[in-house]
């Protein structure tokens, strides 16, 4: 918790002190000064324990510090944090300061939800103020508008009546420049481009000639896909997978089973695309491959974390972007307006 904590919203100067009221079902707790943290999720040392397929087994924590409440998320699937007033914010390992009042809803947009409202205490020191511990409503979370817009270490992103915030990651500045030239083909080089936040050209492509001209090649080999270094994180992360999917099934814990032999699938998959017959290493493929795969796996990370807290716009991309070595957004039906 030595952390620096993302700042969601700040609270006044003036406010010196605040605590925060949960509830989950028929319990309630306060975490402040004299109880200082709140741990959820499956695992049994966790103060407040959900069984749910969407909880990880140490999902994350409401705590309190210098007088202030927090939630940190550490979770596999994210944390949503839901507020009377203002966008939804998924989390995904992340330290927050909470203010308002809202929910919390574990791994996805429909998963377990815990209520919260933070209260301060007025310059008095004698009375404790807050919103009242309600969930959110349906229409409190709408917004007419389709934005996609980035302020900093945040999206804003509003479509089909709901508003959700990601802190940035690269997927979404390449989904951003697609949705800014509807319609137009971009070669997964001007992707790869926009995700680190150089400049690129408004429309077009970066063909052979191009790419040439930046010192980028479309062709040859890099060396090995994968060194020993990197061989032996993935054996060492498939002996903490096994040991993990020996406890989920002694738990009957199918939703979690499903997750690890998932990633378990993965790892073998990427083991065999790097280690041909008699055990030799394949060669790295070129730029473009590289670009291709990179921006095509970040760009599938951001819908697929999107179908879980804002599923109608996920739905829309998973629907509408092409991915591959030309990439691009063509909506079957309306182009919106989007706030870019």
């Amino acid at each position: 918790m030595d952390e620096e904590p993302t700042r969601l919203l700040t609270l006044p100067k003036a406010t010196l002190r605040a605590r925060v009221q949960l509830r989950c079902g028929e319990h309630s707790w306060t975490v402040d000064e004299g109880f200082p943290a709140l741990r959820f999720g499956r695992s049994e040392e966790c103060e407040l324990r959900i069984e749910h397929d969407f909880v990880s087994r140490m999902h994350g924590e409401v705590f309190h510090k210098n007088g202030r409440p927090y939630l940190r998320d550490q979770s596999l699937n994210g944390t949503l944090v839901v507020r009377r007033q203002g966008p939804m914010t998924a989390l995904e390992d992340e330290t927050v300061l909470l203010e308002g009042a809202g929910s919390l809803r574990l791994g996805h947009r429909d998963g377990p939800e815990i209520i919260f409202s933070v209260e301060t205490l007025d310059p008095d020191g004698e009375t404790w103020a807050g919103e009242r511990m309600e969930a959110p409503s349906e229409e409190a979370l709408t917004v007419e508008r389709s934005v996609f817009h980035r302020e900093g270490e945040y999206w804003t992103l509003g479509y089909a009546g709901e508003v959700l915030r990601l802190k940035d990651v690269k997927g979404l500045r390449c989904l951003a420049h697609l949705l800014r030239h509807p319609a137009q083909e971009f070669h997964a080089l001007d992707l790869a481009l926009v995700a680190t936040d150089a400049a690129v050209p408004d429309a077009g492509v970066v063909a052979r000639e191009e790419a040439a001209s930046m010192h980028v090649s479309e062709g040859g080999s890099a060396g090995p896909m994968l060194d020993a270094q990197a061989k032996a994180a993935y054996r060492a992360r498939v002996g903490e997978l096994r040991d993990d999917l020996a406890e989920a099934e002694r738990n009957n814990d199918a939703g979690r089973k499903e997750l690890i032999q998932e990633e378990l699938e993965q790892i073998a998959t990427q083991l065999a695309g790097a280690v041909g017959l008699g055990g030799r290493d394949r060669e790295a493929a070129s730029d473009a491959e590289r670009a291709r795969v990179m921006v095509t796996m970040r760009v599938r990370d951001v819908v697929k974390k999107l179908l879980h807290h804002h599923p109608k716009l996920g739905g829309h991309l998973q629907a509408s972007v092409k991915t591959g070595r030309f990439c691009s957004y063509e909506p079957r039906e309306h182009v919106p307006d989007w706030e870019l």
